[in-house]
């Protein structure tokens, strides 16, 4: 009886080329980044100093009442509106047209 057992030896198989998790995760972190620099961004704050990423989400949650708030009380559009909730503090001058 002859073997082959030579012939059947396995060759390593090849993965795919998958980024590895390091690199993974600095695609994510920069996703991230870029993500909260445009939410932040579209908040109206005086300060150019960097907020939080909690606080960025407060703020920006605060805002969206505001403005929501703001389309459900038109009366409230003329002249100047405060909303100091925490310490979101949110002045806005707008005009209504007649």
């Amino acid at each position: 009886m002859s073997s082959r057992e030579g012939e059947q030896t396995e060759k390593p198989k090849r993965r795919r080329h998958r980024p590895n998790a390091a690199q993974k995760e600095r695609e994510r972190q920069r996703v991230f980044r870029e993500a909260f620099a445009a939410l932040r961004g579209h908040l109206p704050l005086e300060s150019s100093k960097k907020i939080p990423k909690r606080d960025i989400l407060r703020l920006a949650a605060q805002y969206i009442k505001y403005l929501t708030n703001l389309l459900h009380q038109p009366a409230k559009a003329e002249g100047v509106v405060h909303d100091n909730e925490g310490s979101l503090a949110v002045s806005v001058m707008v005009k209504v047209e007649h």
